[in-house]
C-alpha cells in the first residue's frame, strides 16, 4: 500500500495549477493545495515586495492571499491559475497601500509589465522540471509543437516573434503550444 501512496503524490507533480486548485476545493486535498504554495509562494512574496518594500509587511500579504485563496474560493472556474494568483496578490498588496493611504499616482508608478510576470509565472512550472527529461520530452513532441515550445519558454519570444520566426499565424503558434504541453505533461510522467 505505501508505494501506491508514493505514486499517488508523485501524480500531483503533473497536474495542472488549475487542477490542483480544483483537487483543494472540491476534494479537500491539502497536499493539492501544498504543491501550489511550493509553486507559487515565492513568486507571490516577489509580487509582495515589489509594492509593498518591507519583508515583514510581505510575508503578511502572502499568508492573507493564502488564507482567502482557502477561505474564499472563487465562484468561476479558474481558467489561468498563475494570471488569478498574480492578480489577487497585486490587489491585496493596492488596498494596504490605500489603507496607508499611499496616493494612486504613486502605486501606479510601481506597476510593472505584468506581460512579462505572467509568462514567467507560468514558464517557472516547465523550469522546475529536471531539465533534462524535460528536453527528452520535447524532442519527442512534434516539430511544430516543439519549435514553439523551444521559443517561448527557453528563448521567451512572444508570439509575435515566434510567428515572424517560423511562419506559423498566430492561431497555430498558440495551438502548437497549447497542444506541445498537453503531450509534454504525457510524456514527462512517463519518465
Amino acid at each position: 500500500m505505501p508505494n501506491r501512496e508514493n505514486n499517488s503524490e508523485h501524480t500531483y507533480d503533473f497536474l495542472t495549477d488549475e487542477e490542483l486548485f480544483d483537487q483543494f476545493h472540491k476534494k479537500n486535498n491539502h497536499k493539492a493545495f501544498e504543491l501550489l504554495y511550493q509553486r507559487y509562494a515565492h513568486l507571490m512574496y516577489g509580487v509582495c515586495m515589489k509594492y509593498l518594500k518591507d519583508p515583514v509587511e510581505s510575508k503578511d500579504a502572502l499568508m492573507a492571499v493564502m488564507e482567502q485563496l482557502i477561505a474564499n474560493p472563487p465562484a468561476d472556474k479558474i481558467i489561468s491559475f498563475s494570471s488569478y494568483i498574480y492578480r489577487i496578490t497585486r490587489n491585496n498588496c493596492l488596498d494596504i497601500l490605500k489603507k496607508k493611504g499611499i496616493h494612486t499616482e504613486m502605486m501606479k508608478n510601481w506597476v510593472f509589465d505584468e506581460k512579462y510576470f505572467l509568462n514567467f509565472m507560468e514558464s517557472d512550472y516547465l523550469n522546475r522540471l529536471n531539465k533534462d527529461r524535460v528536453n527528452q520530452a520535447v524532442q519527442k513532441l512534434k516539430p511544430e509543437q516543439a519549435a514553439c515550445i523551444r521559443l517561448f519558454y527557453y528563448q521567451n519570444l512572444s508570439y509575435q516573434e515566434i510567428v515572424t520566426e517560423t511562419g506559423f499565424n498566430v492561431n497555430q503558434v498558440k495551438s502548437h503550444l497549447q497542444n506541445g504541453k498537453r503531450k509534454l505533461a504525457q510524456l514527462i510522467s512517463k519518465f
